[in-house]
């Protein structure tokens, strides 16, 4: 994952030096030295190409089809002020699906509800001379999307695939292989945060949560990631979550990030059925202390199931959802015709929409 420079092109706009490197975990397996998690993982999907543990599509990265490979582009990186249109920062998204569909009107359906994310574009990627592929590609949430997205001054921190929620003491040093501080300078709100949600006894964390936590943006954020049965979601394995803490408030806010797992089925071959309530590990074996301990509040359940309802009202029954997906489906049809089959691309969508109707 180190940088290299290159000249990469952007609607025919040509940026000199600018910032490439690999960016993913087990989408990375494939070229080396990539080992799973610890702990049970579920088996691939029915699809072959899924490296050991992993959905169909991913894990199968190789040095020879870079057009295919999980990229970070930051303009700026070796020349300041590169932008294109404003943006510095874009993430080439791996997908367990040819089309990305998925992720596609996943992100289109957490804009629809209100809640921060990043916009999203299906692109022509080619490396130097070679074929080019379909490829979605998102913002990256840093410190210019929360200068844009969220509020002044506010502290945005990223869960790294290999950490946890854990509490791991005082030290902001101690915290590097775990978060990285995307917005803001200052990790001691997000430490104060590990140590409650860790360390506080049972009475306490019920008393005292909604004084740090953002207890209705995070039953909507459960509810939203169960409604996309997005698998990879903070309880995941791949711990995959932002936190956002509003000094205004003085409260933490859950965001959403990756969804190339969302409305797939990858693990399961077809739609999974939403839970009646969250539940803390998603069949992992992997537990994130703050769902666990949220849980088992009858507060939250009482929040989680108004959201997962009203949710599910407003962007699936409503119609919204299925507005959506073709929209993204005509897109592709009419202008990427000659990057992925007709076939292929409508075989998506159906599968993209067997998740709006009820189980």
């Amino acid at each position: 994952k180190k940088w290299i420079a290159a000249e990469v092109t952007i609607d025919g706009e040509h940026y000199r030096q600018a910032g490439m490197r690999l960016k993913g975990n087990s989408s990375l397996a494939g070229l080396g030295g990539w080992q799973p998690a610890p702990g049970p993982v579920p088996a691939p999907g029915p699809v072959p190409g899924g490296g050991p543990g992993l959905p169909p599509g991913l894990g199968s990265a190789s040095a020879e089809e870079p057009e295919a490979l999980p990229w970070l582009i930051r303009l700026d990186k070796f020349i300041a002020d590169q932008r294109h249109d404003g943006l510095v920062d874009f993430v080439v998204r791996s997908s367990g699906t040819e089309t990305a569909l998925n992720e596609a009107v996943s992100v289109a359906l957490l804009a629809e509800a209100g809640l921060a994310t990043s916009r999203a574009s299906a692109t022509r990627f080619t490396v130097n001379d070679r074929r080019p592929k379909l490829r979605l590609v998102l913002e990256n949430m840093n410190q210019e999307w929360a200068d844009e997205n969220l509020t002044v001054g506010a502290y945005l921190y990223k869960a790294d695939s290999s950490g946890d929620y854990n509490y791991r003491g005082s030290n902001p040093n101690d915290y590097g292989d775990a978060w990285s501080q995307e917005a803001g300078d200052d990790l001691t709100p997000l430490i104060e945060f590990l140590d409650f949600i860790n360390n506080t006894d049972d009475a306490t964390f019920a008393a005292d949560l909604a004084k740090h936590l953002d207890l209705e943006a995070f039953a909507e954020y459960m509810a939203i990631e169960d409604l996309l049965a997005n698998f990879d979601d903070i309880a995941g394995p791949g711990n995959n979550s932002y936190l956002f803490y509003d000094q205004g408030s003085k409260l933490f806010k859950v965001l959403a990030w990756d969804h190339n797992l969302a409305l797939s089925g990858s693990f399961a071959g077809g739609p999974a059925p939403v839970p009646p309530n969250p539940g803390p590990g998603n069949g992992t074996g992997k537990i994130n202390v703050l769902v666990e301990r949220a849980q088992q509040l009858p507060r939250f359940v009482a929040l989680y199931d108004a959201a997962l309802a009203r949710l599910r009202s407003e962007l699936f029954d409503s119609g919204d959802a299925t507005s959506i997906l073709n929209s993204w489906t005509d897109l592709l049809l009419q202008q990427a015709g000659d990057l992925i089959a007709a076939e292929t691309i409508t075989s998506e969508s159906e599968s993209v929409a067997s998740f709006f109707v009820e189980p």
